[in-house]
């Protein structure tokens, strides 16, 4: 019984490396310039797909291995024992290295999505700068170790009532746009029409980049 509640929760967790509307707002240009419509849309099918076999997988094996050392421990039980102090290095200073660059990369995101909404509520009158931006990062940061530093119990709390809250944003905003957008496109201009405006070429080649915005979403599986 314990397995099993193991894998649910590592697999609830092991999502996104944010709230999926946040992340979605911050990255949603890429597929968009890239490969229009189509790509925005069949990025997230496809390699929204693919993550979440990741996800499922190490879900099966950290609920197999329930340690503190994580990722770098679970790969010691899976290869060959005289290989498992390269390899386990490897990953976790990989991770390691992936935790900082998430933790900055989400945290800019944040600000720049605070300060818009700012800028937004004063019609223009207030423009952010660099150097506001990566102020409120840097407060976002403090802000959320402190949160991260209570305990389990406390934070399993905050997780599961933020899981309801997310899922009541994302269909209050999917219920907003579709009675409130006046505007809206075929479903063949949703599923088909490639555009790209990103430089690249060919168009192929340009459409893929467009899954760069779900691998940074679909991350963090730790």
């Amino acid at each position: 019984m314990k397995r099993e509640f193991g894998f649910f929760a590592t697999l609830s967790f092991a999502t996104s490396i944010s709230a999926v509307f946040a992340t979605i707002t911050t990255t949603f240009s890429y597929p968009l310039s890239a490969g229009g419509a189509s790509s925005a849309v069949w990025s997230w099918a496809i390699s929204g797909a693919g993550c979440m076999c990741i996800a499922a997988s190490v879900a099966e094996l950290v609920s197999a291995y329930p340690t503190c050392g994580g990722l770098y421990f679970t790969v010691s039980r899976l290869i060959n024992p005289k290989k498992v102090p390269s390899i386990s290095w490897i990953t976790g200073w990989l991770n390691l290295l992936g935790q900082i660059a998430g933790v900055a990369s989400t945290e800019y995101g944040s600000s720049a999505i605070l300060l818009a909404a700012i800028s937004i509520g004063t019609d223009g009158a207030y423009v952010p700068t660099a150097r506001h931006t990566v102020g409120v990062q840097a407060g976002l940061t403090v802000f959320h170790g402190l949160i991260n530093s209570l305990n389990t119990a406390w934070l399993a709390r905050i997780t599961t009532s933020y899981v309801v809250f997310h899922g009541l944003v994302i269909l209050t905003c999917c219920v907003a746009l579709l009675a409130m957008c006046p505007d809206k496109h075929s479903a063949s201009y949703v599923f088909t029409h490639v555009e790209s405006s990103s430089g690249w070429s060919p168009i192929g080649w340009s459409f893929l980049f467009g899954f760069l915005s779900v691998s940074w979403t679909m991350t963090d599986y730790e």
